[in-house]
């Protein structure tokens, strides 16, 4: 879990961008970035859905940081903002009915909304 926020909050400082405000939003994200690492061997976003996780993981495009935001500075979880936009993925996040989060996906909703 150490692990996993200090590579968090690098990667943010070298991008950019700054977490949600709301620190539960960030810490339960980390937390499940932390545990697909430990279990998968890589950090799979934790607000998706996968049939399959390891091919999600071979393929690389939810493995933190995700491809979109790498490419945009959207970040799927709403963890993450854009420091010069002060952008979120907050449409998308919302858009996503419930089939599409993991377990992870309500708690992060919930800190989202208050």
């Amino acid at each position: 879990m150490e692990v996993m926020r200090k590579f968090s909050e690098q990667y943010a400082r070298g991008s950019g961008t700054y977490f949600c405000m709301d620190k539960s939003v960030t810490a339960v994200v980390i937390q499940g970035l932390a545990e697909h690492k430990d279990t998968l061997g890589s950090p799979l976003c934790p607000c998706r859905h996968y049939d399959d996780k390891e091919a999600e993981v071979a393929q690389g495009f939810w493995n933190c940081p995700c491809v979109p935001m790498r490419e945009r500075k959207e970040c799927h979880c709403a963890c993450a903002r854009d420091a010069t936009t002060r952008r979120t993925n907050r449409a998308l996040f919302e858009s996503h009915d419930e089939r599409s989060f993991t377990d992870f996906a309500p708690l992060v909703e919930q800190a989202c909304s208050s």
